[in-house]
Order: structure tokens, then C-alpha cells, then sequence
């Protein structure tokens, strides 16, 4: 135990190190950089476009690494939906340092082999739900977005501009995300990708049903020389009712959603108490046999428990 406390902290003294040095001492990178080299990968480029100013890879034995595995891209692809500006090996490398941390406060506090793992779990673990819910929201804000932006693309194109211009006066008249996303799709046919490519590489970045939708009512009827005006304003249109059901799903969900929440802090909550107020007494589940016991049950029926609740009120449109 001793040995695997000392390895844990050595492991996050040299990552956090390298990442402190990366974040406020190295050279500054551009984001647009990463996200025109996620686009070249979803057109099936095999180059990124040409660069004026190139960027030094952070990490390169990592994304070397990351790269074999196959991990790379998926990794890079959630955290451009998250909309962190990290690369996939710093984020990895995070991952790592939040690891090997909490097994070494889990070692240090319990001197037991089950809560230092466990420890380990909950560090591997945090940084992907946090992704995840700011993938989450970022999505949930694009979504709500992108009625306004049709219907000012829509009324763009009956003043004469053409798809493309429109996407470009949306970009500048509406907030982000929305508008950071249309720059990346303007910027990447200026640059010569194709209109299709671009609208792909801006689906695979959101991963939205409505963009989906949008994007192959786009491509279709402007290969078929269809209106596009009437289209994007029956898309918008067809998006404020999902977005007006999905506010009432939410609604009739969360007492639900805030109970689970209740239940499962309030043990967490009891726990914390109780080491306050009588230590003896609450150091009988972490250092007798049988209260380790109780405790690990009472963790797993937990676990199980938000699971259900999660699982029963998640709907999905």
C-alpha cells in the first residue's frame, strides 16, 4: 500500500507538472486549428487544410499513442462537442493526474485496497461525465438555436443571398455556440472543402437529430434544385414543437429527477454528519470488517439505484 501511495503521488506531481507547463507557460494554441483538422478527418482528408501558422503538438508520444488505439479521434470528437479547449492527451493526461490522486487520498484516509480503487474510479470517472454533461448542454443550447437560425437564413435567401451568405450573416447576428459552429462551416468552404463536407463535418461535431435532420434536407434539395426556403422554414418550424415537447418532458420529470438526486445524497450526507459528530462510531464502517461490508452494499445499492431512476427518467426524443 505503502508503495502504490508513493507511485500515486509521484505519478501526479510529474503530470500535473507537464500540464501546469502547458496550460500557462507554453505556447499559446489555436483552437481553429484543431477543429479544421477534426473537419479534414470527417471529409476523408488526408492532410488538414494548409495552415499560415502551424502549432506545436502538445503531448506527442500521447496522441502517438492515442492514435493506435484508435482513440483519437472519438476523444477529439467529444471534446469539440464539449467545447473545451484541450486536446485529447492533455485530456488523457488530466484523467491520469485525477486518478491517481483520489487512489492516493482513497490510501491514505482508509489504508484500504476497496475505497483507494474506488477512489480510482470516481477520478477516471469525473472528467468523462464532465465532458459529457457539457456536451450535454452545449447540444441542448445548438438545438435551441438552430429555429431562429433557419428562419434567418430562410429570410436571408428570400433577400436575395445565397445558402452560404446566409450562414455567414447567421454567424454574425446570433450568439454562440450557434455562430462559432456556422464560422467553422463558412470558414471551411472558403478554404475549399465541398458544401456537403462541411455541413457533415458540422453534424459530427454537434451529433444532433435536428442537425441531422437539417443538413440532409439541405443537401437534398439543393441537389435537386428545390426550394430551400420552404424547407429550412418547415425544418424550423418542426424543431420549435420538439423543443416545446421536450420542455414538457423535462417538466413533468423533475420531481422525479430531484428526488433520485435526495435520495442519493442523503446517505453521502449522513455519513459526512456522523464523522463529525461521533468519529468512533462512524469509523466502524471503514475500519471494521463488517461495516465495510454494510458500506460497500450500501454503495453498490446506491449505484443501482441512481441508475434506475436515471434510466426510467431519461426520455429521448
Amino acid at each position: 500500500m505503502t508503495v502504490a501511495i508513493s507511485v500515486s503521488v509521484f505519478a501526479v506531481g510529474i503530470i500535473g507538472t507537464i500540464l501546469l507547463q502547458r496550460f500557462y507557460f507554453g505556447e499559446r494554441r489555436e483552437w481553429e486549428l484543431r477543429m479544421r483538422n477534426l473537419d479534414a478527418h470527417v471529409a476523408g482528408f488526408e492532410n488538414a487544410p494548409p495552415e499560415t501558422e502551424q502549432v506545436k503538438i502538445p503531448l506527442p508520444s500521447l496522441q502517438a499513442w492515442l492514435g493506435k488505439s484508435k482513440l483519437l479521434a472519438p476523444l477529439a470528437r467529444s471534446l469539440a462537442a464539449s467545447g473545451l479547449n484541450v486536446t485529447p492527451q492533455e485530456f488523457v493526461a488530466f484523467v491520469a493526474m485525477t486518478t491517481a490522486f483520489l487512489f492516493a487520498v482513497g490510501a491514505i484516509t482508509t489504508r484500504n485496497w476497496f475505497f483507494s480503487l474506488l477512489g480510482c474510479a470516481v477520478g477516471l470517472l469525473i472528467p468523462l461525465l464532465v465532458v459529457r454533461a457539457l456536451a450535454g448542454r452545449r447540444k441542448l443550447i445548438l438545438e435551441r438555436q438552430l429555429a431562429d437560425a433557419l428562419i434567418l437564413i430562410g429570410t436571408s435567401m428570400q433577400a436575395g443571398y445565397g445558402f452560404m451568405q446566409g450562414i455567414r450573416v447567421a454567424s454574425e447576428q446570433l450568439p454562440d455556440p450557434i455562430s462559432e459552429e456556422f464560422q467553422h462551416v463558412a470558414f471551411n468552404v472558403e478554404m475549399g472543402m465541398s458544401f456537403q463536407s462541411a455541413l457533415q463535418s458540422l453534424g459530427e461535431r454537434v451529433q444532433s437529430y435536428e442537425y441531422d435532420m437539417m443538413i440532409s434536407a439541405v443537401t437534398t434539395q439543393m441537389e435537386s434544385g428545390g426550394s430551400v426556403t420552404g424547407i429550412l422554414e418547415n425544418i424550423a418550424e418542426t424543431i420549435r414543437g420538439r423543443n416545446a415537447l421536450r420542455d414538457e418532458i423535462k417538466a413533468m420529470t423533475a420531481q422525479g429527477k430531484l428526488s433520485g438526486i435526495v435520495l442519493t445524497s442523503l446517505p453521502v450526507a449522513l455519513v459526512i454528519g456522523l464523522t463529525f459528530i461521533n468519529r468512533r462510531y462512524a469509523n466502524v464502517l471503514f475500519y471494521d470488517p463488517k461495516g465495510q461490508i454494510v458500506l460497500k452494499i450500501a454503495i453498490g445499492l446506491m449505484v443501482v439505484g441512481w441508475t434506475l431512476v436515471r434510466k426510467i427518467l431519461n426520455v429521448k426524443l
